[in-house]
């Protein structure tokens, strides 16, 4: 167990999410090695506290990295969707402060990765911003549409093939 807690951020304050700080799948989900198998952290987490094995696990708070047993609730797929539609997640869940935040430092340099890392959030979500997909209240695109960027941003751009 403390194998398992030492990799634990718990952030001050009630009923904060608990950060999974160690290795993390590519979609965002904790992993820890466990009996020689791989498996999700939250649901680790969920095994120690409750003492039973998890069929399907939902995060209420929509943070994949939390190990949080408060913020877990047993579902199942269906009723995971479900949740997420009725909270319209991909739209509702990113700060306007947050999102002029990760616009004004791409501005100034910051890589769309470098930006994924700090905000943790997927670097296709940072793209979705800065081209005005996403959140749209908060400015139009930064990047250009009409390029398709290789490597290094400052480069110069080569154009799309129509």
């Amino acid at each position: 167990m403390d194998r398992f807690w030492n990799k634990v951020q718990k952030l001050p304050g009630v009923n904060t999410c608990w950060l999974w700080t160690a290795g993390k799948d590519r979609y965002g989900y904790g992993q820890f090695k466990l009996d020689g198998k791989v498996v999700r952290a939250h649901q680790v987490s969920w095994k120690i506290e409750k003492r039973v094995n998890p069929s399907y696990l939902c995060h209420t708070c929509d943070n994949r990295a939390c190990v949080n047993p408060a913020h877990l609730y047993e579902g199942s797929h269906a009723s995971n969707m479900s949740d997420k539609k009725h909270r319209n997640l991909t739209w509702s869940k990113y700060d306007p402060h947050v999102i002029r935040r990760i616009r004004r430092k791409y501005a100034v340099g910051f890589s769309s990765g470098q930006l994924s890392k700090e905000f943790n959030i997927p670097r296709s979500t940072v793209l979705n911003i800065l081209d005005g997909k996403l959140c749209r209240s908060t400015g139009g695109p930064i990047r250009d549409p009409n390029f398709r960027y290789y490597g290094n941003r400052f480069k110069k751009a080569i154009p799309r093939k129509s």
